[in-house]
């Protein structure tokens, strides 16, 4: 269930969703949670032209809540979340891992419905590297799908599940192979100009290739161009990452992590100065999304390995797996393995 209220901040549960349209005010620095930023009382009766979607990484509320925080971590999310709409209370879906929560936010099902199950795809071996990083594996319409075969433009920066979709202009999410620059992975299937912009921003920084503040740098700098330019999008997706590595490296509530989201607030803080420098600020609706919400764990369990232990499950009982699946077993028990949720994870 989903509790909406204006004015106030987001969420209590793993999917965090803010909603602000571009008020029609001064200058001001989004970078400070100022009341200047709050919305007007009347508003025009139009609806915005432009929609901004910005999911970010592991967002929970207590990034932009200070609760016993002597500052607020993302004073630009804050701002936001105070000078619009949002929401209390969000229900996940399950499995609330990144490419199934980025698959209901623009398509509004559930995984069993949309087809994006988990991060990484099954198969005879078990978990493989594989990630469901293509469109075509979405089975049902996409808010950028919806978007286009209304006439209007879409952009869409490093979302997940965008390799091969039919968007205007593209950055997908496609991660780098072995030996493999971020540009080399994204050739052949990008947009050619966006490439050559993102080149101009700074992927050719060898810190492309894997999650992080120089990937989110680019891809904010190549949203403020597509704002800039004499026909901005109607919608564009932008997915920003760096908070996953220091989430998996620095634990939940730490400095580390804590500053990783500080520069993501930067950044969308950055993008919103974008906007009203090209006067599109009352024409667009900006909403800043989280994919899951992230808990400190303090015990792990390998299933695996116990029923290993009981014989329940050994390589040698190729029989009994081959009157359980219809096929010889050819697959191998991968002890010691260690499941992580890496929602937002690779970029």
């Amino acid at each position: 269930m989903t509790t909406w209220r204006r004015g106030s901040v987001a969420l209590l549960g793993s999917v965090t969703l803010l909603l602000a349209c571009g008020p029609k005010v001064g200058p001001l620095e989004l970078e400070e949670v100022v009341p200047a930023i709050a919305l007007p009382e009347q508003r025009d009766a139009t609806m915005p032209r432009h929609m901004l979607v910005i999911s970010v990484a592991g967002l929970t509320s207590q990034r932009y809540r200070p609760l016993k925080r002597a500052t607020f971590v993302m004073p630009v999310v804050a701002a936001l979340a105070e000078a619009g709409l949002s929401a209390d209370v969000v229900g996940s879906v399950a499995p609330s891992t990144r490419y199934p929560a980025h698959a209901t936010l623009v398509t509004g099902r559930v995984p069993a419905r949309h087809g994006i199950v988990a991060d990484r795809r099954l198969g005879k071996h078990g978990i493989g590297a594989e990630s469901f990083s293509n469109a075509s594996q979405l089975r049902a319409p996409s808010l950028w799908s919806e978007v286009a075969a209304s006439g209007r433009s879409v952009a869409a920066l490093a979302w997940p599940s965008t390799v091969g979709a039919k968007i205007d202009f593209i950055l997908p999410d496609r991660e780098p192979l072995r030996n493999q620059t971020w540009l080399e992975a994204q050739t052949g299937y990008a947009t050619p100009q966006l490439l050559a912009i993102a080149r101009q921003e700074g992927a050719e920084d060898p810190r492309m290739r894997l999650a992080g503040s120089p990937r989110d740098h680019v891809m904010v700098g190549v949203a403020c161009r597509l704002f800039k330019a004499e026909v901005p999008p109607d919608l564009l997706l932008l997915h920003l990452s760096q908070t996953a590595p220091a989430i998996a490296v620095g634990g939940v509530d730490t400095p580390v992590t804590d500053a990783a989201f500080r520069a993501v607030d930067a950044e969308i803080g950055r993008l919103i100065r974008c906007i009203r420098s090209r006067e599109l600020l009352a024409s667009t609706s900006i909403v800043v999304v989280g994919d899951h919400g992230v808990a400190p764990v303090h015990s792990v369990v390998y299933p695996n390995i116990a029923m290993a232990a009981a014989g329940l499950l050994t390589p040698e009982q190729r029989t009994k797996w081959k009157e359980l699946t219809g096929e010889p077993f050819t697959g191998e028990i991968r002890r010691g393995f260690r499941g992580r949720n890496r929602g937002g994870g690779g970029g």
